[in-house]
């Protein structure tokens, strides 16, 4: 069962979704990624510090800075 969506969370997960498109990650790729960088393939599944650590990943492969940090 997945967590409640809190703000945070539902601003982490959106982020992820965007960074994937503005890299152009087809979904095998994305779900390949995730799971190199948590070891699961989906961001629905993620504790925070694995949402942070793929928002990381995503900019040190090309995705423009949020205009807030998560």
């Amino acid at each position: 069962m997945k967590p409640p969506l809190d703000p945070r969370r539902k601003q982490q997960l959106a982020a992820i979704h965007a960074g994937a498109k503005q890299l152009a990650l087809d979904e095998d790729t994305y779900r390949d990624l995730l799971q190199r960088v948590t070891g699961l393939r989906s961001a629905a599944d993620l504790s925070e510090g694995q949402r942070l650590d793929v928002l990381r990943e995503l900019r040190r492969l090309g995705m423009p800075e949020a205009k807030r940090p998560w």
